[in-house]
């Protein structure tokens, strides 16, 4: 029979939980400051109360606060919030992507670039990328957009990108112009 080992003091205090000592969560798991930021977005646009919100978490989910949601209680609220939203007219669907619509033009949608701005890219692109095909062409584009500006889309292009962008692809369709008459001249001196 083996005897068991007495604690010494220090090993009995750890065990203890005193008063001023705070519980370490690992947080891990945790939902992240992306879905914390859209949370509190589509409160404001809601104009959810805190009281309601508060009571929501702990009756849905069994949480005190949004910052203690995993990421996937954090989806699920993002999910009905966003639902709620459109339902009540304050957020647009746009190709998959949702975009707030505030009364006024507030944050970071008034620094975002318009339909227009990325109509006219589209429309400078296809007069430079002869592909047919619309979804390559598109994919061509996000290409582009991805090396040049590090942006996947042209959602996220910012309006001062925008014009940046329209900038470049009609010098680009202006060079490309230039060289193309360049060759038909250097062909009609080779003839």
């Amino acid at each position: 029979m083996g005897m068991a080992k007495k604690k010494t003091p220090e090993q009995n205090s750890e065990d203890e939980l005193k008063p001023d000592n705070r519980l370490v969560i690992d947080n891990s798991w945790v939902c992240n400051r992306q879905q914390r930021d859209l949370i509190v977005k589509l409160l404001a646009a809601l104009d959810l109360s805190e009281r309601e919100f508060l009571a929501n978490l702990m009756l849905n989910f069994g949480v005190q606060s949004e910052k203690l949601l995993s990421e996937k209680q954090a989806d699920e609220l993002i999910y009905e919030l966003e639902r709620t939203a459109i339902e009540r007219g304050l957020l647009e669907k746009y190709q998959g992507k949702y975009e707030i619509l505030p009364a006024s033009c507030e944050g970071i949608k008034c620094l975002m670039s318009t339909m227009a701005q990325k109509e006219k890219i589209e429309e400078a692109w296809k007069s430079i990328c002869k592909i047919e095909r619309k979804d390559i062409r598109k994919a061509a584009l996000r290409m582009y957009l991805g090396q040049v500006y590090h942006v996947s889309d042209l959602n996220f292009l910012t309006r001062q990108q925008a014009e940046n962008v329209l900038k470049n692809l009609k010098g680009l369709a202006t060079y490309l112009e230039v060289m193309k008459q360049m060759r038909k001249k250097a062909d009609e001196d080779n003839i």
